[in-house]
């Protein structure tokens, strides 16, 4: 997706390029794992999800290797501060308002480090409809709905407020929450990750989670794709939550021995 004129890929550089590449890193409400592969591609390895769709998990697992947990954010499988960082990529502005305070609470107990978000802005909590249902999308002011929550230790390391190009007209916001004092045993200087964010002007990006050289993806159906994007990311704003066979994915080329 892009941002008015930033991809998703130079947002996740902007936050995270100066972290250590061997954290830890926990995604709640994972879906088939397309953001943890694109971090993977951005050497992050050490990287997991927790997911309560069985058929989510399988398809990360198979085609991308990843690790995903059965599971959601309302009580999380994991011990206190056992990631270094934790996040959501989309997945806030689907839990219902009355849920966020334990939804934040179990991620602010599982980070060791960083409390990282990708969600749907308004200054004003929204209620819309997902798919023609009511009640199944909201967007808000998240930065402040975590200042709200998190403990004193906790400072807002970096936000950003982006157009995001839809036929709702919306805006995300992309924020990352550091643990103050922590940072050091991992590799970074908390000085870094105070600077205020700057607006890029680099050619646009897409993200691939592949190593260089081995291909493009299909973010819907998780098979490598010969080139170009499979026509049914067009069809669904919310194509993360999709499902089709492929032989709907119409620039599939399968794979040696696929």
């Amino acid at each position: 997706q892009i941002h008015g004129g930033v991809s998703r890929s130079e947002l996740n550089t902007e936050f995270l390029d100066g972290l250590n590449r061997t954290i830890s890193i926990l995604e709640v409400g994972a879906g088939t794992g397309t953001q943890l592969a694109a971090l993977k591609g951005m050497r992050f390895y050490k990287v997991k999800g927790i997911e309560p769709n069985l058929h989510a998990r399988e398809l990360g697992a198979r085609h991308l290797g990843l690790s995903l947990h059965a599971g959601d954010g309302l009580a999380l499988p994991f011990p206190n501060r056992s990631h270094d960082l934790v996040f959501t990529s989309r997945v806030l502005i689907h839990v219902a308002p009355q849920d966020w305070p334990v939804v934040m609470a179990e991620m602010e107990r599982v980070a060791k480090h960083w409390i990282w978000g990708y969600e749907y802005f308004s200054a004003e909590t929204q209620e819309y409809a997902y798919h023609g249902r009511e009640g199944e999308m909201f967007s808000a002011d998240f930065v402040k709905e975590w200042r709200t929550r998190l403990g004193p230790e906790w400072k807002l390391a970096r936000h950003r407020i982006v157009p995001l190009l839809t036929t709702q007209d919306f805006e995300a916001v992309m924020y990352l929450f550091e643990r103050v004092g922590s940072l050091q045993s991992v590799g970074v200087e908390s000085s870094q990750l105070t600077v205020e964010s700057r607006t890029l002007n680099s050619e646009l990006l897409t993200a691939n989670p592949f190593p260089p050289g081995q291909g493009e993806i299909c973010q819907t159906c998780l098979h490598g794709l010969s080139h170009g994007r499979c026509a049914k990311l067009d069809e669904d704003p919310d194509p993360t939550l999709s499902e089709h066979g492929l032989e709907e994915c119409t620039q599939f080329t399968p794979r040696e021995g696929e």
